[in-house]
């Protein structure tokens, strides 16, 4: 609990001394290595933090936040598939999990399959129709697919949600 505590703090690196001590000890806590992943990816160290959160579901396949995790880290490394991967794991476990549909979608944007993207953007506003992000998002893929006028009601929508959303208001 030491390296939680120092990574509340922003105490990143010694977050992670406090977990790799913690894994000596006993390294077949998935939490460890997901709390491990955390901090490295705050450090901007992402494909250690894509190991610790794939040691972390190794050892406990159904663990949902690693997986979302995970798919954070390789998103940001551009590993695009194997980031669709996670957030399709972590969702099939749990389905409720609206970042990870907004993350899924966005991940498929970036592989141009922006239909699919939609269908993720709509799931999440199902399970929470008040989140402007999603709006947003939803309006720049609906851009792409050239359905401007849906584009422009989901900006609006965005917009009255966070009315100082600078990106919405720039993007409408």
């Amino acid at each position: 609990h030491l390296g939680i505590i120092h990574y509340q703090r922003g105490e990143h690196i010694a977050a992670i001394r406090q977990i790799d001590a913690a894994l000596q000890l006993n390294a077949k806590v998935a939490a460890a290595h997901n709390n491990r992943g955390v901090a490295l990816a705050a450090l901007q160290r992402l494909d250690e933090a894509a190991a610790s959160y794939g040691r972390a579901i190794a050892l406990t396949p159904d663990y949902v936040d690693a997986l979302f995790n995970r798919g954070n880290a390789l998103k940001e490394l551009q590993r695009l598939d194997a980031a669709l991967d996670s957030y399709n794991r972590a969702l099939a476990l749990s389905p409720g999990h609206v970042l990870a549909w907004i993350k899924r979608g966005n991940v498929l944007n970036e592989l141009q399959r922006h239909e699919e993207a939609l269908a993720s953007y709509d799931k999440a506003l199902a399970l929470k129709p008040d989140l402007g992000e999603a709006f947003n998002n939803r309006a720049v893929t609906l851009v792409k697919l050239g359905r401007r006028d849906e584009a422009l009601q989901a900006y609006d929508s965005a917009i009255t949600l966070k009315p100082d959303d600078a990106e919405a208001h720039a993007n409408r």
